[in-house]
């Protein structure tokens, strides 16, 4: 992975800059970036005022710098400039910039494999809730499957969705380095998907490049949907409930984007297909079922319609449907 450092330039007293003051911007910078504070490398501070220098992986870096450097000018500000020039405001960076490594030119055979496979897990899920399906598709398409994490369910401490999808992002880069990507979204996993792809509007990077295949399982489409997955789990943490809201602005921003991310990637660039369960008592079948390619109807209820019993089962077969000819050159 190539890493680049970010540099931040604070106007403020280094000597009275203390260890709280450190973690809260620390905690605040990792947010923007959408990742854990322990994804940020050799982070120190430095004299000179006080600069604050970490490593991230370089294409990170320098979609940060460029949101920072737009966040500046203040003129038709989006949300996530607006979260930008705030904390930028309330820690007193006055600049930041970039410093990426130097490279040697190695003449050397493309290792880079041309094909992977993403999982993303619905609420309260793991890599368990996909049983032996990242297993058969390894053997099926010869590539790594990558079950990505992220905190949902009851406890405490699970974010909003915006968080999740941006960390999605910062996952995939790094964890996966496929020529191409196939990703299959599972109920609100698939809400993280779509987030993460909208976002690409306003930054496109490698990942949107990568993707050439986004199945959606049992995943709801409209806010009505959503709301109802909403109230199904009466414990959902309050920041993802308010965003499962059909009233929320996360939903209506959320739909207006993904249309427009659609007219430009689908289906020359990337093709969407979606599966939903009969026996669906979590999502319905005509919210779960209205994407923008081939949806089928399968004889599965929420949990086992990306749970199959074995490389036999009716999902199996058509999500390898789906996928033949994924990453061929």
């Amino acid at each position: 992975m190539t890493t680049a450092t970010i540099r931040l330039v604070l106007e403020r007293d280094f000597e009275s800059f203390g260890v709280d003051q450190r973690h809260l911007l620390i905690d605040d910078i990792a947010n923007l970036l959408g990742c854990n504070t322990d994804e940020l490398k050799n982070v120190r501070f430095r004299r000179g005022c006080v600069i604050l220098e970490f490593e991230v992986h370089e294409e990170i870096a320098e979609w940060f710098v460029r949101l920072a450097k737009k966040a500046e000018t203040g003129a038709d500000l989006t949300e996530e400039l607006e979260a930008i020039k705030e904390c930028f405001k309330r820690h007193g960076i006055a600049g930041v910039n970039i410093e990426r490594k130097v490279r040697f030119a190695i003449e050397r055979r493309d290792n880079t494999p041309q094909r992977e496979i993403a999982l993303i897990h619905g609420w309260n899920g793991s890599s368990e809730s996909f049983g032996q399906l990242p297993k058969i598709l390894k053997s099926k398409f010869n590539c790594e499957v990558y079950v990505y994490p992220y905190p949902s369910g009851t406890k405490s401490g699970s974010p909003g969705l915006y968080f999740v999808a941006k960390n999605l992002r910062n996952a995939l880069l790094n964890n996966t380095s496929g020529k191409t990507l196939a990703v299959i979204a599972h109920s609100m996993g698939g809400v993280i998907l779509r987030r993460m792809l909208a976002n690409q509007l306003l930054e496109p990077d490698q990942i949107g490049e990568r993707l050439r295949l986004a199945i959606f399982a049992a995943s709801p489409r409209n806010g009505a949907a959503l709301a109802d997955l909403g109230s199904y789990v009466p414990f959902l943490p309050k920041e993802q409930l308010q965003d499962l809201s059909p009233n929320s602005g996360f939903i209506v921003a959320l739909n207006e984007e993904w249309r427009k991310w659609v007219e430009q990637k689908v289906p020359n660039l990337c093709a969407v297909k979606a599966i939903y369960g009969t026996a669906d008592k979590v999502v319905p079948c005509a919210n779960a079922a209205d994407y923008e390619g081939e949806a089928v109807p399968l004889y599965a209820d929420h949990t086992g319609i990306v749970k199959p019993e074995d490389e036999n089962s009716e999902i199996v077969k058509t999500l390898i449907r789906f996928m033949m000819g994924f990453g061929e050159q």
